[in-house]
Formats: C-alpha cells, structure tokens, sequence
C-alpha cells in the first residue's frame, strides 16, 4: 500500500454507504468525514447522539461534538445545530451523575465498575461541553463542577502509584482491580493525572506498551495524552508505529504491538476515520 496516505483515506470514505456503519461507530467517522463532507458527517454525528446509552458504549458525545466543530470545514453548518446537541449532551451528563453515582463522588459506575476508559470519555467530554457552553455563552457551572470532582476522585480513588496507571474499581466487591488493555493509561487524554503522575505513566508505558495490541482509536487517545504532558517521544512512537502498521498492511483497526501486524479483519472506513485523526493530529 504505497499510496495509503490521508488522499486515499479520505477517497474511501468519500464511496462508502454510510448507512452499513452501526450506529455507535458513526460518531468517529463523523469525524474522518468533518473536512471532507460536513454535511455527510452531521448525518453521522447525528446517529451517533441518538444511539448513545451509557452501557452501551463510554460517553464520548460532548468530545466528538467539539472535535467535530474544530475540523468542519463548513462551521456555520455545525452552529445552527450546536446549541440543540449541547443540552441534550449536557442532560445526558446530569443523567450519568444523577443515576449512576450512587456515593455521590463524582465517579458513575456502570455495571457496578468505576472504568477508566468510561471516565476517561466523561471526562473529555465534560471539558469539550465547557468550551461549547463558553462559545454559546452558557452558564457551565454545572458542568465544571461535574469536572473537578470526577477529576479529583479519579486520582483520588482509582490511580495506583505502585503501577503507575489507573485501575478499575469494583463497587461490589470494594477492590482495585487492573484495567484491560490500555484503559489504565487513558486518562491522559482527558487531563486528570497531574505531572509527575503522567511521568510515572510514561515510565510504564515505555515498558510494556508494545508488548500488547494497539488499536487505532487508542493510539489517537495516547496521542493526544501523551502530547498534553509534552511527553512528545513516547507520542511520536506511537504514531509513528501505527501509520507504519497502515502503510503496509491497510486499514485495520488494530495491530500487534510487537510484530506490527494486523489483528482481526480489515476495518475499512472506520479504520480509515481514526487513520486520518492520527494523521492530522500529527500535522498540528
């Protein structure tokens, strides 16, 4: 695949039958299509709000809605539907903190887990629906209270200095317990661990990162964390390994971290959304 690069990414989602996307998908290809075609990706975002329930997927409405805006390149588009998305994604969030944070401490659990990915997107999505609320001239004091109490319990409650990541907690049985994957390290993304937090993931993540699979969407994630904390080394190989992992093998979604090669099948316009937000993000 000597050509793959953002043109023949782009050219993919360009022919694809948006329709034939699940629903809970269409929120990132909104995003691959934000520049390309915004009234297509509207449609996408659109799909992806509607579909959204808590224990259906991590609430990453408010990120992908602001994302969306930044890279539209037809903004007008985006303003005369924001205001409307961003009370229906505010609701949601009162909802979350409402019916799911039984303790009252900023940390709703679903399915009886405090989940660091889960988090993580509220998080994010909390700090987007704060710069949409800024732009709309809203009051957000709500949702910046949503944010520093998520954020402090975070730390608080789920970071484990000992492995230097952050750990799922399990109402239930009241333990710590080790986040799949690359969940752990996620919060990055989102802000919530201070310097010397980030640093001690880092030292982590220097150790056993390419040691598991890494999936596109994860890598954008550690990306944008990495960067947050001027940890630009560690965020460079990420991309670096991932663009490559596209170059040669297609459009998949995740990839071996060790060997670099695909795993399960070919994603496509999917794969060549969250190929493109890697892309771009490096560009910036």
């Amino acid at each position: 695949m000597a050509e793959t690069s953002n043109g023949v990414a782009a050219k993919l989602l360009e022919q694809f039958d948006v329709h034939r996307t699940a629903a809970l998908h269409q929120g990132w290809l909104a995003l691959g299509y934000a520049s390309i075609q915004p009234a297509t990706g509207l449609s996408l975002l659109e799909n992806y709000l509607k579909a959204v329930h808590p224990n259906a997927t991590p609430p990453w409405s408010g990120l992908l809605l602001w994302r969306f805006y930044q890279y539209s390149k037809d903004k007008s588009l985006v303003r005369r539907q924001m205001a409307g998305w961003y009370a229906k994604i505010t609701e949601q969030h009162q909802q979350y903190y409402n019916w799911y944070d039984p303790l009252e401490e900023g940390l709703p659990a679903l399915d009886g887990r405090q989940d660091p990915r889960w988090l993580t997107a509220l998080t994010w999505s909390n700090e987007s629906l704060l710069r949409i609320g800024h732009l709309l001239g809203e009051d957000v004091s709500a949702i910046l209270h949503w944010h520093e109490l998520t954020i402090y319990t975070m730390n608080a409650k789920l970071w484990d200095e000992a492995c230097g990541a952050y750990r799922t907690y399990d109402l239930s049985h009241q333990t710590l317990q080790p986040a799949a994957g690359l969940d752990g390290f996620l919060p990055l993304a989102a802000e919530v661990p201070v310097q010397a937090q980030a640093e001690r993931m880092l030292h982590r993540l220097e150790k056993s990162l390419f040691t598991q699979p890494i999936s596109l969407l994860d890598g954008w994630l550690l990306w944008e964390g990495l960067r947050r904390y001027e940890l630009r080394d560690c965020a460079m190989h990420v991309r670096r390994f991932l663009l490559k992992a596209v170059h040669e093998h297609g459009f998949y979604e995740t990839f071996d971290g060790a060997t670099g090669l695909p795993v399960g099948s070919a994603a496509g316009p999917l794969a060549a959304a969250l190929y493109l937000l890697l892309s771009k993000a490096a560009q910036k």
